[in-house]
């Protein structure tokens, strides 16, 4: 099918309109020495079926999850999303969800944002929550500038088993506005968070943001250190980036965190080269008023029916300048549709089916592999190896087995490899992936 956009006869038509004689009077103001002065150099027209062969034979030169064994984990999930997902999220008033400034006049886009609060409220056992922020490194920032605006201390402590993009994203962040981050070691055996060292450090902090389960796949205890961190009047701030833990794992809410946040790409939205996902940021009700974005909230129209309204909208864009807690513009609308779709397909009970699957499958591993910490574990961990990490990584990824070595961001880990499971890995790549790095493997802690 050939694309024309502009007959001759169009052309003409419009270059009469302008008093022109031909369409090299339109770049008359460009210097002529300046000017190409010869044809270009490239080929010719082809076909829509030749097109699309070229481009097939080109896309064929990439390596795709598909092509490797996947173990792959470390912040960006390899789980399944259902087709039914894609196919109601990909229904026309979904797909263009982008919230018009009369924003009630989009009713179905409001109730979607409003189940989504309700969704992720319940998960975190937390009572109030945003419609979503852009991914969890973003959110944990937000998290952190509340605190220290509640608290009105600059101090915030921050986990180093926290995500290392992460961290990088708060020390951007903090950097403008005076922030002191320091960073509170991990225990060498447990891969928690040294409790010793988090008591010396807390003195005039604000906050105390961890991960759980961490960059290693520990499991935090926060029952341990909860008292020790409202004692000192800062604020307890979990950071959750594999969200199906929360199936298995004690919520936020249970642990009186006061704010909680991080990202739901493992619910439906697929690694799609790292992005765009989903954050979110929840906390209590007596701050409500800290926390940045929008807040949908239920009520009745005039004639009695149930409405949705925007009841907080504490962005620059609609308060003045000064009272904002924030400058978001925007949100990640369909994202957390599709978040809203997921949860809602696979329910309470299929959440932690889920999440049961992907322990297991972790936990066959392990039996056979050991761990490089004693710490618990959801559905990944790092093993201990005899070599190098970066030659460990090499030598499966020559066998289509990827794993992630973590040495660029600890280098004192550097003979232990970081490997995940998720309902996508099938028992006989875990019995493969047991075979080809056993012989590498240094100790092992059960």
């Amino acid at each position: 099918m050939d694309y024309i956009p502009h007959l001759p006869e169009d052309i003409r038509h419009m270059l009469e309109a302008l008093g022109l004689d031909s369409v090299d009077q339109l770049f008359s103001d460009i210097p002529d020495n300046l000017k190409l002065n010869k044809e270009i150099d490239i080929p010719g027209s082809i076909n829509e079926i030749e097109l699309t062969r070229i481009i097939r034979e080109i896309s064929n030169l990439n390596k795709t999850s598909e092509d490797f064994l996947w173990f792959l984990g470390g912040g960006c999930y390899r789980h399944f999303v259902p087709q039914a997902l894609n196919e109601i999220s990909h229904r026309q008033e979904f797909y263009t969800s982008y919230t018009p400034y009369q924003a009630e006049l989009s009713q179905g886009t409001l109730q979607t944002f409003f189940e989504f609060q309700t969704l992720i409220c319940d998960l975190l056992q937390m009572e109030v929550t945003n419609d979503t922020m852009y991914d969890g490194a973003t959110a944990t920032a937000e998290a952190m500038f509340m605190a220290c605006s509640i608290t009105k201390k600059n101090k915030v402590l921050v986990g180093r088993s926290l995500h290392p993009e992460y961290r990088m994203v708060l020390n951007t962040y903090a950097k403008a506005r005076g922030i002191n981050i320091v960073e509170v070691p991990f225990d060498g055996d447990s891969g928690r968070l040294s409790l010793e060292s988090l008591d010396n450090l807390l003195d005039d902090s604000a906050c105390l943001i961890f991960q759980t389960p961490n960059f290693f796949g520990v499991i935090e205890d926060p029952d341990l250190f909860e008292p020790l961190v409202h004692s000192r009047d800062a604020f307890l701030i979990p950071v959750i980036v594999e969200p199906l833990s929360l199936a298995l794992i004690k919520p936020p809410g249970e642990y009186n965190a006061d704010i909680a946040c991080g990202d739901l790409q493992s619910f439906g939205l697929g690694m799609r080269f790292g992005g765009p996902s989903a954050g979110f940021l929840a906390t209590s009700m007596k701050y409500i008023r800290r926390l940045p974005g929008r807040i949908v909230g239920m009520t009745e129209d005039a004639e009695g029916r149930v409405s949705y309204a925007f009841v907080l909208q504490t962005r620059e864009q609609h308060i003045r300048r000064a009272s904002a807690t924030s400058n978001i513009c925007s949100n990640e609308a369909l994202c957390a549709i599709k978040v809203a779709i997921y949860l809602s397909l696979l329910g309470k009970d299929g959440l932690k089916d889920l999440a049961l699957l992907n322990h297991h499958l972790a936990d066959l591993a392990y039996k056979e592999l050991g761990s490089y910490f004693d710490g618990p574990f959801f559905n990944e961990f790092l093993i201990s190896l005899d070599s190098p990490s970066s030659k460990v990584r090499n030598i499966l990824k020559d066998k289509n087995i990827l794993t992630l070595d973590i040495s660029r961001w600890y280098p004192e880990l550097d003979r232990s490899i970081l490997v995940t499971f998720t309902e996508i890995n099938r028992k006989d790549d875990i019995y493969t992936l047991i075979e080809e790095i056993k012989p590498y493997v240094r100790k092992i802690s059960l």
